[in-house]
Order: C-alpha cells, then structure tokens, then sequence
C-alpha cells in the first residue's frame, strides 16, 4: 500500500513540474510550435494587357493555435525540366523574359496572423506598357519567424530555417506570342505478354506562355477496330518544361498486336499533336502449355488408336487360322 502511495506522489510531481515549466517558460513551448501556413488561391491566373492596373488579394491562413509574425515578400520563379517543380529567385535574373515579380506592389512588409485566423493581404499590379506578349511569373510569400527561434549563443552554428508560404501568380499578357509544344517521348513496350499496356508519354513546351494540352489515347486491335479511348488529365506545362505523362490501355487478356495513337490539341491556335506505336501482345506461356497439352493428347489418342488397330489386326489373323482349321478338319471328316 505504501509503495502505490509512494508511486502516485512521485508521479504527481512529475506532471506539476511539467506543467510549470510548459506555463512559465515560453521558449519551451514554442519549441513545440508547427508551422501549418496556407495560401490560397494558391494559384492564380490573370490575363492581362501591356499598361493595365490591377488589384489582387491572396489569404494567408494560420492553422496553428499559435500567432505566427513574419514578412511578406515577391520573387520570380521559373519551371524547367521534368519534374514541374518552381525555381524561386529572391535576386530578379538578369533577361528574364518571364518575369513579373517587379510589377507587384504590397501595401505592407511584416505581417502577424493570429491563431487560427486569416489576413488578407490586396496588392496593386502594374503591367509595363512594354511588358513582352506571353507569360510571366511571379509568387507572394508569407515567411514566418525561423524554425529554432532566432540565434542565441546555445543554438550558435546551428542551421537556422524560414519556412514560406507561396502563392502563385500566372500572369498572361495579351498579344501575339509563340505556342508551339511537341511530343518528345511516347513509348511503350514492343512486346507484352499480358495486358494492360503501360504508356509513358512527354510533352515539351518551346513557347512563350504556359499550356495545358487536351490529350487522348486510342487503342486499336489488329482488325484496326478502335476499342478504347481515353483522356489524359490536363497539366500545365510552363515554357521550356517537359511534363511527363503515364497511362494505362487495354485488359489483361489481350491477344495480337494492337496500335496505340496519342492525340493533342493545345493553345489558342489549335495546336496539334500527334504519334502512333505498335505493341504486340501473345501470352507465350500459357499459349506454350496449351500446345504441349495437345501434343501430349495427340500423342495418347494416336498410341491408343494404334493398339486398338494392332489388336483388330491380331484378332483377324487369328480367325483366319482358326477358320482354316476348320476347313482342314472338316476335309479329313469327309474321307
């Protein structure tokens, strides 16, 4: 009994200690802070002409039981490459055809969101009157206090990071400006043993302004008999990016060869897209079994056919024989 009693005290220390030092010691419970900070819209896209004025607004939501400070900034951003993700620059780069982030003005630098709150935060765009036909990017960024608080002499030396928040502004200045996009990857395997057959498909933007291709794959047998269509699910593909694609046509079960044809439409001038692959499909093993199966049953039938023969030859020889001792016993019977 004194043992439990002993154990129930010391526990109760324990949690009043906790708990003091939760309430009394704010670094501490900072410490335990996430930072939880959405945009939205967190895409925009504004269509716009050389010399317009705009004003926009983009909310920043705290999601945390905490009040988060921090400032509110723009940078450029670009998309290269396959794996569609942005590069952003805090320094503007230098014949940036595609940047916007100069055009944007924020009526303030420092914000501070209370817990579980919003601000919204309205901004003025100024288009040039000489801003290039096509499209330009830029992003606004909440950036909160960096995780690990701010360098002390205990925390010296150790990486100190400021998370962002990004909502991204899609600007598309009117005018006459390059589409173009090719496909610069359809592939499939030649040969498949079972279906479905798997597509991996690229599509590359060497225009001036963002594209979203309406694609579409068909799958014909090899009667040329359209058996399946399929639409591919939108993305945007931002000037000289490569968005990757994959796919799926067809069942399991699936004999012959079959082609397959990729479909495009893109931009405001009707932009086509077009390629055709052929796969070959057979289930070689089981069509392997199957075949063996009626060798080894033709093989049984034929032995069995030839032992039924080989005995209906051996029965009638032995009836002639016993026929032709009759004849002779009857001869000697009729002396």
């Amino acid at each position: 009994m004194g043992k439990k009693i002993l154990l129930l005290i010391n526990f109760s220390l324990i949690l009043t200690t906790s708990l003091f030092s939760l309430i009394f010691n704010p670094s501490f419970a900072q410490g335990q802070e996430v930072y939880d900070i959405v945009a939205y819209p967190a895409r925009q896209q504004i269509e716009v002409v050389p010399g317009e004025k705009k004003r926009l607004a983009v909310t920043f939501l705290n999601r945390t039981l905490f009040p988060k400070s921090g400032i509110l900034g723009v940078v450029d951003f670009v998309v290269k490459g396959k794996d569609n993700t942005p590069t952003f620059f805090d320094q503007p780069l230098k014949d940036n055809r595609f940047a916007a982030s100069s055009w944007i003005s924020l009526p303030y630098k420092e914000a501070t969101i209370p817990a579980d709150s919003k601000i919204i935060v309205y901004f003025d765009v100024s288009i040039p009157s000489d801003a290039l036909p096509g499209g330009h990017y830029a992003a606004l960024y909440f950036e909160g206090t960096p995780l690990g608080g701010q360098p002390t002499s205990a925390n010296a030396g150790a990486a100190i990071t400021a998370p962002r928040t990004m909502a991204l502004l899609y600007f598309k200045v009117k005018g006459e400006v390059k589409e173009e996009a090719s496909i610069t990857k359809f592939f499939a395997p030649k040969f498949l043993e079972y279906g479905p057959i798997k597509i991996e498909m690229e599509i590359l933007n060497s225009g001036f302004i963002h594209l979203s291709p309406a694609l579409e794959l068909k799958l014909y047998n090899q009667f040329n008999q359209l058996i399946e269509t399929k639409k591919i699910k939108e993305k945007n593909i931002f000037p000289q990016a490569i968005a990757s694609f994959e796919e799926q046509l067809g069942k399991k079960w699936m004999v012959g060869q079959y082609k397959i044809e990729l479909t495009g439409t893109y931009g405001t001038s009707g932009g086509k897209l077009y390629n055709s692959l052929t796969v070959l499909v057979f289930p070689w093993k089981i069509a392997l079994i199957i075949t063996l199966s009626l060798i080894i049953v033709i093989l049984l039938v034929r032995h069995l056919y030839q032992g039924v023969i080989m005995k209906e030859k051996q029965l009638e020889k032995e009836l002639l024989r016993e026929k032709e001792e009759l004849e002779k016993l009857k001869k000697e019977l009729g002396k």
